[in-house]
């Protein structure tokens, strides 16, 4: 069985910097917003495709939201629905990524008639101005990805745009890597195995009773990873 590969911290700062930057498509903002969100609330693949947009919210201490179907829930088993948690602490170099990302997706939501849809990831518009309403698919969301990766460049000392990934090596990480490196990430920086467990859904008895309990101690666990991954900065790697 082939395990997802870890990304790397500059890409996640990458991603951070694309959703902050008003020169870039709005899609394209939103789709590394929706890359980031998957990071952090460690889903799958799958678990954005029963992550129905009008369950999001922001309040004081970050987003939430409710996976209504994923592949160990859904009506009728143990655990109905799952709850995902984003802290406004889990950032890398842009602090308002979430913020300025949830603006982008809720309007496109509205612009495209789109907001009561059951999916979370809708395709982009021909123009990348918005979204339409229909489902991406997991290839294409792939291949979104790969888009993206070719927008991650670098100057030279001679003021020359660089891209940072050769042609083709992006697609050594897939649409299960942002699960995969938050895990790693999470016992590299200290977090406790039964938190790393709710941290990427693992355990399952989040339910209303424990809702409280369970968003602190996944909060806690982001705001420690993120900020052992600033405090590391440019000392040894802590990340494997």
């Amino acid at each position: 069985k082939r395990r997802a590969l870890q990304l790397p911290v500059n890409m996640v700062q990458f991603w951070e910097k694309t959703v902050c930057d008003e020169s870039v498509e709005v899609y394209v903002r939103g789709f590394a917003w929706f890359k980031l969100v998957k990071l952090w609330a460690g889903m799958r693949w799958s678990d954005t495709v029963g992550l129905p947009p009008s369950s999001l919210r922001l309040d004081s201490r970050g987003l939430t939201g409710s996976l209504d179907r994923t592949k160990t829930t859904g009506a009728g088993k143990k655990v109905e629905r799952l709850h995902v948690y984003v802290a406004f602490g889990a950032f890398l170099e842009f602090p308002d990524w979430l913020t300025i990302g949830f603006s982008l997706w809720k309007q496109m939501g509205i612009d495209s008639s789109s907001t009561e849809r059951d999916f979370f990831l809708a395709r982009p518009s021909k123009s990348l101005d918005g979204c339409v309403l229909a489902m991406a698919r997991y290839t294409d969301a792939a291949a979104m990805s790969l888009a993206l990766s070719r927008r991650w460049t670098f100057l030279d000392v001679l003021d020359e745009t660089h891209p940072v990934l050769l042609p083709g090596v992006a697609s050594c990480w897939t649409e299960h890597s942002e699960r995969s490196t938050l895990a790693t990430w999470s016992r590299c920086c200290g977090v406790q195995p039964e938190v790393t467990k709710r941290l990427c859904r693992w355990q399952q008895t989040v339910d209303e009773d424990y809702i409280r309990a369970s968003r602190l101690l996944i909060e806690g666990a982001q705001v420690c990873i993120s900020s052992a991954i600033k405090a590391g900065k440019g000392g040894p790697d802590i990340l494997d």
